[in-house]
């Protein structure tokens, strides 16, 4: 169950951003200091300083309230961080100050057992807003997947607004069911971020003259399309721990002979799939994934079989399911 169309992997290369001029400067942002609400200093600062290594791995240069102090003094900082958000001028005065090319401002609080962090990423001169990123968690170690991912999205929306390099991180994979592989046929999935949260997959499998169970002499030929919307966890899309579900179309047939009869066959299907999965981008260049999935539905069954003595034909809607384990390996991009 798995390949994908041509057509989408070509709409999908077509669509790619295409890489940032390698003479470009590298992006400057400054973080100040985020606002804590209900939360002492030391473990605003730790997130904002988490959100700020995390846009460093992206290539994003990301000066801290530390650094930031310690070029223009403690007390200029407060001053400028107390501004009204609409004085864009106090946003730019910082910017200027240290030379960056956009300020990194908002605030982060804690509400019973949840958090959340509301972040804003200006640029210096217009204070044009870049990037805004709003992230929400039940636990601090959860805060922390979801300031990594919010980072992530960050670096590439600052990049994208700036037209200068960030590192790039995968967003989509074109692979293969190596189980699948060896053991039936042919198969090539493809997967791409959506949004945030969700990301769109489709597969494309075809298994060629395998000889059918029970039926001496007969090999089918067959092939499917699927599709899914996965729903993913701890990562940014089409990585992590995901939930998706969708639809297949499956079709067949199949004919030979043996020493005393002969039988012709031909199968379509229409399913319904779910899967839960782990996926992950090594070095956003290897995709590697793991996966249950699942399927049911109805098959519509044709057959026609001859013998010596006679013979005859039956067709008719069958129920149809199905569960497999997955294992994919491809490229990441």
């Amino acid at each position: 169950m798995s390949l994908t169309l041509a057509a989408v992997v070509v709409a999908a290369a077509l669509g790619a951003d295409p890489a940032p001029p390698g003479n470009a400067k590298q992006i400057k942002l400054a973080a100040p200091g985020l606002t804590g609400v209900n939360l002492k200093k030391d473990r605003v600062d730790f997130f904002s300083n988490h959100f700020a290594q995390e846009m460093n791995n992206r290539g994003v240069r990301v000066i801290t309230a530390q650094e930031v102090n310690a070029v223009i003094g403690l007390a200029r900082t407060q001053q400028l961080m107390g501004c009204d958000e609409s004085a864009t001028n106090c946003v730019s005065e910082l910017a200027d100050a240290l030379g960056v090319d956009g300020v990194i401002t908002g605030s982060i609080g804690q509400f019973g057992s949840a958090y959340q962090a509301n972040l804003v990423i200006a640029s210096n001169g217009n204070g044009k807003l870049l990037s805004n990123v709003t992230v929400k968690a039940d636990s601090e170690q959860g805060m922390l997947d979801q300031l990594t991912i919010g980072a992530r999205q960050a670096a590439a929306e600052v990049a994208s607004a700036l037209g200068k390099p960030a590192r790039r991180f995968a967003t989509q994979s074109l692979y293969t069911d190596v189980l699948e592989l060896v053991g039936s046929g042919l198969n090539l999935k493809y997967v791409r971020q959506l949004s945030p949260r969700w990301s769109l997959y489709t597969s494309f499998a075809i298994v060629l003259s395998q000889p059918l169970e029970g039926f001496e002499g007969v090999s089918t030929t067959q092939a499917d399309l699927a599709g899914e919307l996965r729903f993913h966890f701890f990562d940014t899309p089409p990585y992590g721990l995901y939930l998706g579900g969708g639809l297949e179309f499956l079709t067949g047939y199949g004919f030979g002979s043996g020493p005393t009869s002969a039988a012709a066959l031909g199968i379509s299907a229409f399913l319904v799939t779910a899967e839960v999965g782990y996926a992950v981008a090594l070095f956003d260049v290897l995709h590697l994934s793991v996966g249950l999935q699942g399927v049911a539905g109805g098959a519509y069954l044709a057959v026609v079989a001859a013998t010596g003595a006679g013979g005859g034909a039956i067709a008719g809607i069958l129920p149809f399911w199905d569960g497999r384990f997955t294992v994919g390996a491809g490229i990441a991009f």
